[in-house]
């Protein structure tokens, strides 16, 4: 676990602009990995990849176990603090409708640091699921500060017939 959070510091820093280029539902490429800044503190990555391999789920053919990682990353020279973090998560269908809160809980509490989100979640789509780009958003909550950020990071759904 501690070099998928070492990953997500890497990608913390390439992505600080991340809001510009959401990821979009439907008829649009994937974007497996995503990393938005939730406020000047910190940032939040969120990551679709299959199970079995760790492989980015960009493109999914066959109705495999899909796990949608998380994880919290300081900004460089943030000041120390603690976090009280909920996290809801979402599927928006790449036809753009939106499924009730799938998971909705306490997944991080503590001192402001590069750590894993405690927000295990696998699923697998369905073939009724409808065809493109479909959406897993992760929408987290600090309870200290009272902010909300949306995360959302996207895989291609494309069943083989």
């Amino acid at each position: 676990m501690k070099a998928w959070v070492a990953a997500f510091v890497l990608m913390a820093g390439m992505a600080q602009a991340a809001d510009r280029g959401a990821p979009k539902v439907g008829a649009h490429p994937a974007q497996p990995d995503v990393t938005v800044e939730f406020d000047r503190r910190m940032s939040v990555a969120a990551s679709l990849v299959i199970d079995r391999t760790g492989d980015p789920a960009a493109e999914v053919k066959k109705a495999v176990q899909i796990r949608f990682d998380m994880a919290l990353q300081p900004a460089e020279g943030a000041k120390p603090g603690d976090v009280r973090l909920t996290c809801r998560i979402v599927f928006v269908k790449a036809d753009g409708t939106t499924t009730p809160p799938a998971r909705d809980h306490a997944c991080y509490a503590g001192p402001l640091a590069a750590v894993a989100l405690d927000a295990p979640f696998k699923f697998r789509p369905g073939r009724d699921d409808p065809v493109g780009a479909t959406g897993v958003m992760l929408i987290v909550r600090d309870e200290v500060t009272k902010k909300e950020r949306k995360v959302m990071a996207t895989y291609g759904w494309m069943p083989e017939e």
